[in-house]
């Protein structure tokens, strides 16, 4: 098992999602932490693995889209 940089989610190295830097093979859970992290590898590659998530640079944030980033939707009720 692999550890994704990203979220700190154990991986199957069979089935993940990976990307190459500087001659080592990194692993993800899913495209998001994967796109985190080809958009620039060299902070998430020094932090190092640790146990759970890393926590990114000041001002970047770890995922590409929360949930509370989002844009809220309005429901519209319908009436049956």
């Amino acid at each position: 098992m692999a550890k994704d940089l990203i979220c700190g989610m154990d991986v199957d190295e069979k089935t993940a999602l990976r990307s190459e830097y500087k001659g080592q093979t990194y692993y993800f859970c899913s495209p998001a932490c994967k796109q985190t992290f080809d958009k620039n590898p060299a902070p998430w590659v020094s932090l190092g693995q640790t146990k759970g998530p890393i926590a990114p640079a000041a001002g970047q944030k770890p995922w590409p889209v929360l949930p509370a980033d989002r844009p809220r939707v309005r429901m519209q009720r319908t009436k049956i």
